[in-house]
């Protein structure tokens, strides 16, 4: 497999209008995938949520009902299977997390 072209340059990086213009063209595809905004604005609120609750005193009662846990399982609250990969300990993780989603859409 070869990665040259007849300039030498490596192909992956080859276009029509060069580096610059592949990464904004792949920042506009980005820009309108409603389906990733939609879930870094889910994950966003659920923050925002847990953060509510926290401060008013109630922030075990979200971790008892979302938060994966053998007492949820045998409680029969099986949507915790999936709600629990919502929950975010830190606003660096939430970032981290909400920047994967919308980077691998």
């Amino acid at each position: 497999m070869n990665f040259f072209t007849s300039q030498g340059d490596y192909g992956f990086m080859i276009s029509s209008g060069g580096m610059m213009d592949d990464l904004a063209e792949d920042f506009r595809r980005r820009a309108r995938m409603p389906a990733s905004w939609a879930m870094v604005g889910l994950i966003v609120l659920i923050h925002l949520w847990m953060r509510v609750e926290h401060t008013v005193g109630n922030g075990e009662v979200i971790y008892q009902w979302l938060g994966l846990s053998r007492e949820g399982m045998s409680g029969m609250r099986y949507w915790q299977i999936f709600s629990h990969g919502w929950l975010h300990g830190s606003w660096v993780h939430l970032f981290v997390n909400a920047l994967l989603v919308w980077l691998l859409g």
